[in-house]
């Protein structure tokens, strides 16, 4: 009986661990007695396949687990159904036989997860208690040995006006922290309609393959903790340009939106629109060696790149100037190899005039639009005009065809705010490449991103709607195979006709699609996250090149609110952060803002601005990581944010940072109560933040509500129940 009793424990905890991710053994050991202590079984590679046929899904699982102790296990596998799949395989064989599991419906996992979380003191388990679940007693595993898991779901997914979501549960909450190895997705999307946007909100995804009717999407990952489910659009479309939106609206604050924008993959080389471009590549002193050698691999493969209508320039300068022409070529092959032959024979050495060089790269570019100009450098001015600001206020003079001006920076001796500002003012990007980083890759990635033009001039609007807050503020061109996300704010709710205007050769073309704005989605909290990180990393590159109170204010508002830490809010992760005045927190940006934000050039000054961009131009929720004074890379886990409020741990409580100095708690409830499990039942979204830890401090519908495990409330009167309505 007692062993009976032993063992009934041993498999509860069992199936409680193994919950927590995709999929999860937690053995229950073999001999008995129990051997002390008891290692985890530890993931060498998580692997999921997903093939979409249209809209019907198909995803295989595949996962090795290993034993790590010296003695014989066997345990229960554990898999969260998503809504509406249906497992049609489960591969594990042991001496020939095929082991097979069973399938708890939501009200007997609720049950079970229930009576695990009480029994187990941890919250981890209670964002499934609403999900299906898929059990198989694994047979015993050996010592030291591997056991390898293949499963697979089919699921039919909703087609809402032309966009498509998929969802993977890979999210881990309150698991042992054991990283996995290898994180593989692999997704082959096949439509019978042609694709147009592909994108993820959770992941930063790579798209190895692009047709127009099918893509390959994969993501991959070594020695990682899965901290949030893997979710994928696409969008399917037979215009030239897709358009689709997607929305977070919760209770009565303002909704946020991302609008998605993809034109035609392939373009027939017709329809291709012509472009003018001129190369301004440094060939100073500081550039030889290997930069010099890659950085003439990089513009080789630009040139050899070009399309027919294109017209080029090539300068190359060090303290005086080498042009391939007098004037812009034309892409044909003679050109093309006249320009590589050039490419061949210049050499690194003497100093670096810029202004010079970018007054000849622009005298080259004609008309007003698909004008660029690609510049690479790698250090500061040193002959001719040397003064930066003159250099900035005499480029924007001497562009008067409205070129993009891209800038490439190479290594750390380079001024980032010089620049920043130089492509900022000429409505172009500044990049980085770090000396470690291979500059012909970078380059020739770029290039093949903008190589074909579609439409240029974008105006973005709504009709219908009040939206604000949108970001970038700036629209980039939109080329072919690419993809355009605009992030914003919206009041109100209702149908509303999104509005994207541009040019195409001489021609005015609007493209338009009429959507809805609802009044209230939660399928998407990534998308608050996204335009936080998107308008917090516009604001600290405003203040960091323009200093200004007010900005500074609504960084620290923003980060707060949203739980993004930078270089300027790192502040925040700390305990003494809470509840601390607007006053004191500026003063405490602007003691580490300053110092930062006076680096013009340096390791440290070019991590800035690389973060930056990419909080400026965020197409996923954001990592909380920040670069220190020696660029060093500081990864945050004292601060985590759920439902858009911030908590900071202090020992081994969360607070919530949405709180005033001396607010006092309302309600405390004990952990796993019946006091706790009535606010569960009652307000089911307390679920969000409880899974978070045992002992937690809310601010939850304007009372301030703590969870303690030693402590409070253990079960609750009618009158404490309705504080919070």
């Amino acid at each position: 009986m007692k062993i009976k009793n032993f063992l009934s424990i041993v498999l509860v905890f069992a199936v409680f661990m193994s919950v927590f991710s995709d999929g999860y053994i937690i053995p229950i050991p073999r001999p008995r007695p129990r051997p002390v202590p008891i290692r985890h079984l530890t993931v060498n590679y998580h692997k999921v396949y997903i093939n979409v046929d249209n809209q019907l899904v198909t995803t295989k699982v595949v996962q090795e687990f290993h034993n790590p102790n010296n003695f014989i296990f066997e345990g229960d596998y554990i898999f969260p159904v998503p809504e509406g799949a249906v497992i049609t395989k489960f591969n594990i064989w042991e001496k020939g036989k095929k082991l097979k599991g069973e399938l708890l419906d939501a009200a007997e996992a609720r049950r079970i997860y229930s009576d695990i979380v009480r029994r187990m003191r941890d919250p981890g388990l209670l964002e499934w208690m609403n999900s299906k679940a898929y059990r198989v007693r694994i047979f015993p595993i050996g010592a030291g040995k591997n056991k390898k898991i293949e499963m697979e779901y089919t699921e039919m997914l909703n087609n809402e006006n032309g966009l498509l979501r998929y969802r993977y549960p890979l999210k881990i909450e309150n698991l042992g922290k054991e990283k996995i190895k290898e994180v593989f997705i692999e997704c082959n999307i096949k439509s019978n309609e042609p694709i147009r946007n592909i994108y993820s909100t959770t992941h930063d995804i790579s798209i190895s393959e692009r047709g127009e009717k099918s893509a390959r999407i994969s993501f991959e990952k070594n020695n990682i903790i899965p901290d949030k489910d893997f979710i994928l659009y696409y969008s399917i479309s037979k215009k030239d340009v897709g358009i689709n939106l997607i929305t977070f609206k919760e209770g009565n604050e303002d909704g946020f939106f991302a609008a998605l924008f993809a034109p035609k993959s392939q373009v027939d080389k017709k329809n291709i629109q012509p472009k003018n471009i001129v190369f301004v590549f440094d060939r100073s002193g500081s550039m030889s060696g290997k930069k010099i050698v890659q950085a003439k691999a990089g513009l080789k493969f630009c040139i050899e790149h070009l399309n027919e209508k294109d017209n080029f320039n090539i300068i190359a300068f060090s303290d005086y100037i080498e042009r391939l022409s007098r004037t812009l070529l034309k892409a044909n092959s003679g050109n093309v190899k006249k320009a590589i032959a050039f490419i061949k024979d210049f050499n690194a050495n003497g100093g670096t005039d810029i202004y010079t060089s970018l007054e000849e790269g622009l005298s080259y570019l004609k008309g007003e639009t698909r004008n660029y100009l690609i510049f690479l450098t790698d250090g500061l001015p040193t002959v001719g005009t040397t003064n930066v600001i003159k250099i900035l206020n005499n480029v924007a003079k001497k562009n008067r065809t409205n070129t993009k001006l891209f800038v490439w920076g190479v290594g750390y001796d380079v001024n980032t705010h010089f620049l920043d500002k130089l492509a900022n003012k000429n409505k172009g990007f500044s990049e980085y490449i770090e000396p470690e980083e291979d500059i012909e890759i970078k380059i020739s990635n770029f290039y093949s991103k903008i190589q074909n033009p579609f439409l240029a001039e974008l105006k973005f609007s709504v009709s219908g709607i009040d939206i604000y807050d949108v970001f970038p503020k700036e629209l980039p061109d939109l080329f072919s195979g690419s993809q355009l996300v605009i992030a914003g704010r919206y009041k109100r709710n209702g149908n509303a006709d999104i509005i994207l205007r541009g040019i195409i050769g001489r021609d005015k073309i609007v493209y338009k699609k009429k959507v809805d704005f609802p009044i209230e989605n939660s399928h998407s909290p990534t998308i608050a996250y996204i335009w936080a990180a998107r308008k917090i990393g516009y604001l600290t590159e405003q203040v960091r090149l323009n200093n200004d109170q007010e900005l500074i204010d609504e960084i620290i508002r923003l980060s707060k609110k949203y739980g993004i830490v930078t270089e300027y809010t790192s502040f925040l992760a700390r305990e003494d952060s809470i509840a601390v005045s607007k006053a004191d927190s500026r003063v405490r940006f602007e003691s580490i803002a300053k110092p930062a934000m006076d680096k013009l050039s340096g390791r440290h000054a070019v991590k800035q601005s690389k973060k930056l961009k990419t909080m400026k131009y965020a197409q996923t929720a954001q990592s909380n990581v920040y670069y220190n004074e020696e660029g060093t890379k500081v990864i945050i886990d004292t601060l985590s944010n759920i439902a858009q409020q911030s908590f900071v741990k202090k020992g081994n409580v969360w607070n919530t940072l949405d709180i005033k100095k001396g607010q006092k708690t309302d309600l405390k409830v004990q952990t796993f109560s019946d006091g706790y499990f009535q606010l569960l039942d009652k307000y089911p979204d307390l679920v969000k933040y409880f899974s978070l830890s045992n002992n937690i401090i809310i601010n939850y519908k304007g009372k301030i509500l703590e969870i303690n495990e030693k402590e409070g409330e253990k079960k609750l009167l009618k009158k404490q129940l309705e504080m919070f309505e």
